[in-house]
């Protein structure tokens, strides 16, 4: 996936908002199209900008008269990270990958892994509930330690930058 196009797609606030429909549930051109107040022939050009890049797919489904209809859903997973700051700009698309890797490295996230397992197998709703108020939380602090470890980022190339300058 080529993240300036990938930035270039986003950067249209109709395909996010089609983007926010799809991850509630699969829908077809139609009821985008009413959803949004936006003629068809529109909405196919978002959904095959997003479709090129990978985002999403359609799946076909019978109706009980006509053709059958693509109901078209999020296919990928990923996380589009931007990062600003006075001494860099980066991006980066995340994705999870390799788990079992992730879990020797950061053993929180392997007893965070085994209880989804055991949650999500148990099919109890109450467990679900709690687990994933844990997870919000859990991923918070990931989100103020990604923070902290950028700023410290930031600093020591500022150091680098001004100790360079000395010599």
């Amino acid at each position: 996936m080529n993240i300036d196009t990938l930035l270039d797609a986003l950067g249209n606030s109709t395909r996010r908002t089609i983007l926010q429909i799809l991850a509630e549930k699969p829908c077809c051109v139609t009821e985008l199209s009413n959803k949004l107040n936006i003629g068809r022939k529109a909405i196919i050009e978002h959904l095959s900008i997003l479709k090129s890049l990978g985002i999403i797919d359609y799946k076909l489904e019978k109706t009980k008269r006509g053709r059958p209809r693509k109901y078209y859903y999020i296919k990928d997973n990923f996380i589009l990270e931007v990062v600003v700051n006075d001494m860099e700009f980066e991006t980066n698309i995340l994705k999870y990958e390799n788990v079992e890797a992730l879990a020797r490295e950061c053993p929180f996230i392997s007893d965070l892994y085994n209880e989804f397992n055991l949650v999500i197998n148990s099919g109890d709703d109450e467990s679900c509930k709690k687990l994933l108020s844990k997870l919000y939380e859990k991923l918070n602090q990931i989100n103020m330690a990604r923070a902290l470890v950028q700023y410290m980022i930031k600093t020591i190339k500022c150091k680098i930058k001004h100790d360079g300058n000395k010599h």
